[in-house]
């Protein structure tokens, strides 16, 4: 079923008994109603849906009353076991988002803790080692292993000879650890090694031997300005998984 026709079914043709363990949905014939409270949640639900707009109360009561006239059509013609398990199991999760959007407005986190965080784990933002490097660039991976192999024996002014007679200029790669891409990254065997050529990796459309000519260790730490956001984020989902957790806990623990 369109799951456009699902919502509009739980939005305007259901019963909902409420019971301990969930929401119960009964699909049966309902009476058409133009009370404030549904004039005002069809409007709230139309504002989610980009193909639906009411320029007056008026045109809400239109589009109401119609949906209402198509969901009964639909329950009568095609609504089965099936469909009405979706149906439960999509009135479920919508009121497990509303609960799941109640518990992280209550989440504040205050820049003291996000402080005693950033202390407690200084060790994890010291500055990365800074890599100076170059990158020979091949279009197949043949030509990038033989280049590799023949560097391998002989100096690196032998090697660049090698690149150059070959069409392949050298490129300047100089970045802290943490901000090298990951292709970068992986091809380092140990940041205390030097002057190496490693072998061959893909990056995008091209094979990569990359030249680690030096790696300069770094003293100090990321300023706290420049992680304060990313720390806030980490703590801000282990406090929702954790109120998460315990809801879902001290439900179970009573029921």
């Amino acid at each position: 079923m369109n799951k456009k026709i699902i919502t509009r079914l739980t939005m305007l043709a259901i019963a909902c008994a409420c019971s301990l363990g969930a929401v119960e949905v009964e699909v049966k014939s309902s009476v058409y109603k133009t009370d404030e409270n549904n004039i005002l949640a069809f409007d709230r639900y139309l504002q989610d849906d980009k193909n639906f707009r009411a320029e007056s109360r008026k045109d809400l009561e239109k589009n109401l009353h119609e949906d209402w006239i198509l969901a009964e059509i639909y329950i009568k013609d095609n609504f089965n076991d099936f469909e009405k398990a979706k149906v439960t199991n999509l009135v479920n999760r919508f009121l497990a988002k509303e609960q799941v959007k109640k518990i992280q407005k209550e989440i504040k986190i205050s820049d003291d803790i996000i402080k005693s965080y950033y202390l407690d784990h200084l060790a994890e933002y010291k500055l990365k080692p800074y890599v100076e490097m170059k990158i020979f660039n091949f279009d197949t991976i043949e030509s990038a292993y033989e280049f590799y192999i023949f560097s391998r024996s002989h100096t690196f002014d032998e090697s660049m000879k090698y690149a150059i007679n070959n069409n392949i200029s050298p490129e300047k790669y100089n970045h802290p650890l943490n901000r090298m891409m990951p292709e970068m990254r992986y091809s380092l065997r140990d940041t205390k090694q030097k002057k190496y050529f490693t072998p061959p990796q893909v990056f995008k459309q091209h094979y990569m031997v990359s030249y680690i000519e030096n790696v300069t260790e770094r003293d100090g730490y990321v300023e706290f300005k420049n992680v304060k956001k990313y720390i806030e984020k980490i703590l801000w989902k282990e406090t929702y998984l954790q109120k998460r957790f315990d809801l879902v806990s001290q439900y179970k623990e009573k029921n």
